[in-house]
């Protein structure tokens, strides 16, 4: 049987990589919209003022992207960490799901 201090600790790491691979998906996603609004907007010729806006925030979603990457780096190396030593011996629903999701948030830093 999986002890339930180990299984609540995979689920809150667990949980804190699959938020961060989503706000990370999410920042790159808002980026390719910000930059698309900006061109856009250089186009048709609008004031000067406003793409000025804009591109101010798109500079601030260009930041966001490598600093929520190093977040998900560490929490990533830190579930992985504490299935190895902890829950390394345990079998359950938890301890799969939470190996799949270390799977798939290592893909990101593949790309």
């Amino acid at each position: 049987m999986v002890d339930a201090e180990v299984i609540r600790m995979v689920r809150i790491k667990t949980g804190t990589v699959k938020r961060l691979q989503k706000d990370l998906n999410l920042y790159k996603k808002e980026f390719e919209e910000q930059q698309n609004k900006v061109d856009r907007m250089k186009e048709e010729g609008c004031d000067e003022h406003d793409i000025k806006q804009q591109v101010q925030v798109l500079n601030e979603t260009v930041t966001m992207i490598p600093d929520c990457r190093q977040r998900l780096e560490a929490a990533l190396i830190d579930l992985k960490s504490y299935l190895e030593a902890e829950a390394c011996s345990e079998e359950g629903e938890e301890v799969e799901s939470a190996k799949k999701v270390a799977a798939d948030a290592e893909l990101v830093f593949e790309e």
